[in-house]
């Protein structure tokens, strides 16, 4: 719908009838509204309007969201490269094992970890004041075969094992096979 409202629309001679929607009339408003937010003293010349100042500084940390308590923050700023360090070079020694589950080194590890949680203050909290929760433990062992016989129609290649293929199966069986299946590569 139109509107028909009065307005100068000059000097001097009177007054033109102008034909405004209202649609352009808001888009009018919002468009003067948005360069009067936009006005600022303005340089006369190209450049900056003032001479460069230093940096502002970087925001102050936000607060830690609310699962992370203060005293887990507390906790946190105690840790010490040199510990971590320390204990890393420890259970990474050769006198471990490997740490494979259930292994001797596995059980010195977790010997040594109880040893060194108890002189920092810490005490267990497992059943019967344990250190431990007590889980079952499933082994794999993965038997690949040293050469693998791939096939497609007539065509045939044969990889050999660790250098041009790698398999293990998380099967828990006695035996575990593929035959048919297509072939991924992922690599």
């Amino acid at each position: 719908m139109w509107s028909v409202d009065a307005a100068l629309l000059g000097h001097g001679r009177g007054a033109r009838l102008c034909r405004v929607s209202p649609a352009l009339k808001c888009l009018a408003l919002a468009a003067l509204l948005a360069l009067a937010g936009c006005h600022r003293d303005a340089p006369t010349e190209l450049g900056p309007a003032t001479a460069p100042t230093e940096p502002a500084p970087p925001p102050a940390p936000t607060a830690a969201p609310s699962r992370i308590t203060p005293a887990m923050v507390e906790a946190a700023s105690t840790i010490e490269g040199d510990d971590v360090r320390s204990v890393v070079a420890e259970i990474a020694d050769d006198r471990y094992m490997g740490r494979s589950p259930g292994s001797p080194g596995d059980k010195m590890t977790r010997a040594y970890l109880e040893k060194e949680l108890a002189k920092r203050g810490y005490e267990p909290g497992g059943e019967g004041g344990s250190w431990e929760q007590p889980v079952e433990l499933v082994g794999v062992t993965a038997g690949a075969p040293a050469k693998w016989t791939f096939a497609r129609g007539a065509e045939r290649i044969a990889l050999a094992r660790d250098t041009e293929f790698v398999a293990s199966s998380g099967v828990q069986a006695p035996r575990a096979s593929v035959d048919g299946a297509e072939v991924v590569f992922g690599g």
